[in-house]
């Protein structure tokens, strides 16, 4: 399947699961406003390092390894029993720590008393991502776009059907224990296609080699720095922008996120479900730098016309997808926009990184980004609220991408040719 097919199978997928995704942050806003959305950020981002996490953070690897081994059965049954034992052992070891942090954790992120249960529910909740999780990444080795995005959509949507009786049921709190407990329901739907695709996958041996244990170990830490790095800057930059300019500010700052978040979702898609294993079966070399410079060719135009037309229609949009009373975020949404387009361009050339397993260059860069958003985030929003957290973001991924240009040209000169 060629990088095209690839965007128009993702863009179908991306769509329904956007579209759901947008009715789940409308009702979230409609319930609680700017206010409770600033909030509710807070845990969305929690809920997003334990998602990323699951399983031990090595789904990548697992995408690049199955991709380089799927021809040689015999040494892909041995990955995977590795893989298997891996992630088992990591959602173990996280379930453990999200129990004993749970009390802590809410209590930071709700700012009162009375939440634990939630973490808790999260902390269980991500044993069914870890495979869900998985399964998906054994889908993407295998470049199997359609099923993935089966998997996506589908679980997207039981989600949303299941959220819509608890928050009539409970409200706000069942609100928070659908948020907490239904990323894990793609596993139904995982479970069923791998039973009849991939039954590898669900074998129960969990024989670990050492040697790749240890390469999934490299992607771990890959991982764990940008599941952490990112999230948990834009956590300490809520309760600064918080304290500075009170809930109302974040809200309208975390619903230009979600409007970034909603439209990304389809080029991230097509960039893990098939830029990266095409990346892996290439390998190291100028072939993969070119295929690097042709897939920013044919995405960058893609993301920047959706750009344009988000801003266009900034003020309606925000209308629709939130509600009036989100409308001063219109003033932030150009600067949000204009960072998204160098953070995908930043992206497409950091998956070469990922790709070639290249731990200390991925855990700097990651910690690089999230430092320098953090620190322009800060000062500006210091000054100008929400809006200095916007420019702030803008600022951090044209320079942060604009480095990244730099470092690939010189690498490229290096490179023999071939």
């Amino acid at each position: 399947m060629s990088l095209l097919k690839a965007s128009a199978v993702s863009a179908i997928g991306a769509g329904i699961k956007l579209l759901f995704g947008l009715l789940l942050i409308k009702i979230i806003a409609t319930l609680l406003g700017p206010t409770g959305l600033g909030l509710m950020g807070q845990f969305m981002s929690l809920t997003t390092i334990l998602v990323l996490l699951a399983g031990g953070g090595i789904a990548t690897g697992v995408v690049k390894y199955v991709a380089e081994y799927k021809e040689t059965p015999a040494r892909l049954l041995e990955f995977l029993s590795t893989a298997r034992g891996y992630a088992l052992i990591a959602s173990i070891v996280l379930l453990i720590i999200g129990l004993a942090a749970a009390q802590p954790l809410a209590l930071w992120i709700f700012k009162k008393p009375g939440y634990a249960y939630i973490v808790y529910i999260l902390s269980f909740a991500q044993l069914g991502i870890a495979f869900n999780t998985f399964a998906l990444a054994v889908m993407g080795g295998y470049k199997d776009v359609v099923s993935s995005n089966v998997v996506n959509t589908t679980g997207t949507l039981l989600g949303l059907l299941a959220l819509a009786p608890l928050i009539y049921l409970w409200g706000d709190t069942g609100m928070l224990i659908g948020l907490a407990a239904l990323p894990a329901l793609p596993v139904l739907i995982s479970l069923w296609i791998t039973r009849r695709k991939y039954p590898e996958i669900l074998r129960r041996s969990f024989r670990i080699n050492k040697p790749d244990a240890r390469h999934l170990f490299r992607f771990s830490l890959m991982l764990a720095a940008s599941a952490t790095t990112m999230p948990v800057a834009q956590m300490l930059l809520r309760s600064h922008l918080a304290n500075q300019a009170g809930w109302t500010q974040v809200g309208y700052w975390q619903a230009t996120i979600r409007l970034s978040d909603a439209y990304l979702l389809f080029v991230n898609m097509v960039l893990a479900g098939y830029y990266m294993p095409r990346l892996s079966e290439l390998g190291p070399g100028r072939q993969q730098l070119r295929y690097m410079l042709d897939a920013m060719k044919r995405l960058l135009p893609l993301v920047a016309t959706c750009i344009a037309v988000i801003w266009l229609f900034g003020a309606p949009l925000i209308s629709l997808l939130f509600s009036d009373k989100f409308l001063p975020a219109r003033e932030l949404l150009t600067y949000q926009l204009i960072g998204d387009f160098f953070k995908i361009g930043s992206f497409i050339m950091g998956y070469v990184v990922v790709a070639n397993a290249w731990l200390r260059w991925s855990v700097l860069g990651d910690i690089a980004q999230a430092t320098l958003f953090f620190v322009l985030a800060w000062i500006l929003s210091s000054r100008h609220q929400a809006l200095g957290a916007s420019i702030g973001y803008a600022a951090c991924y044209f320079l942060y991408f604009t480095v990244l240009c730099a470092l690939f040209y010189s690498a490229w000169r290096r490179l023999p040719h071939e």
